[in-house]
């Protein structure tokens, strides 16, 4: 199962603390034991008021908190295209707040690792069916 827009936390005009954080994606955190549960990172302008508001700080707590609950080998980027482009470019998708600090396997993971691995994965069961 893959949870898109972070969970659709809500708007934020500033970037809310760890726990107001935690208390919006509560519902999600309860799927983080689930080992197929993932989430996308996408949709960060939905975190932000205004939405235009790239680097939308107000998702980095999010992803912060969605971090330490799946790890990045359960998170997966999203552009969100088209419905991105209602609020930042195309090119602004491309750099989503709060991964820049993951090593170079985290990041390779989050940006496409982790879809493979999925798909792989059903095609496996799917194969030996």
């Amino acid at each position: 199962m893959l949870i898109s827009h972070l969970g659709l936390p809500g708007a934020h005009t500033v970037p809310p603390d760890r726990d107001v954080a935690t208390s919006a994606l509560e519902p999600l955190l309860g799927l983080a034991d689930l080992p197929r549960v993932g989430v996308k990172i996408s949709g960060l302008y939905a975190a932000s008021d205004p939405s235009h508001a790239y680097p939308h700080d107000s998702a980095r707590p999010f992803v912060d908190v969605l971090l330490d609950a799946f790890g990045p080998r359960r998170l997966y980027w999203g552009s969100d295209f088209s419905p991105s482009l209602d609020h930042v470019s195309f090119i602004q998708t491309l750099h989503p707040v709060g991964l820049d600090a993951l090593s170079p396997a985290d990041t390779a993971d989050v940006y496409g690792g982790n879809l493979r691995r999925a798909l792989r994965h059903q095609l496996d069961l799917a194969t030996h069916a």
